[in-house]
């Protein structure tokens, strides 16, 4: 339906952007870290701090994302989830990244972006 639609592309969109701002906070932590290890004598607290919070927020995104899927879940028909969980599966299990971003990386947001796009109908 037009409203299932509408709620999956919110809750996708949102996704997205999670997974975009996460990249974007692990390449400025990185920055810091690399930083402070390229300094005479590297503050082992501070660099400790950063990965405590690193992992911290890498949880908190990790739920933040299932509470997401959840909802999909709830927007979805049966029929329409087990083919979404099939595709992450799949995806998961045979380690397959999509296509390819910045300095041949795996571009998440192309990834998601790709799954998501051929679950529903536009």
């Amino acid at each position: 339906t037009d409203d299932q639609r509408s709620e999956f592309h919110d809750v996708k969109t949102w996704i997205l952007l999670s997974i975009e701002e996460g990249m974007e906070e692990r390449r400025l932590d990185r920055a810091v870290f690399m930083q402070e290890l390229m300094s005479d004598v590297p503050d082992a607290n501070h660099l400790y701090g950063i990965l405590e919070e690193r992992i911290e927020r890498k949880n908190e995104m990790a739920r933040e994302i299932l509470d997401a899927v959840l909802d999909l879940h709830s927007i979805l028909t049966r029929e329409q989830r087990e083919k979404l969980f099939e595709v992450l599966n799949k995806k998961f299990e045979d380690g397959r990244v999509g296509l390819m971003g910045e300095n041949g990386h795996p571009s998440t947001r192309c990834r998601f972006r790709k799954m998501f796009h051929k679950l529903l109908p536009h």
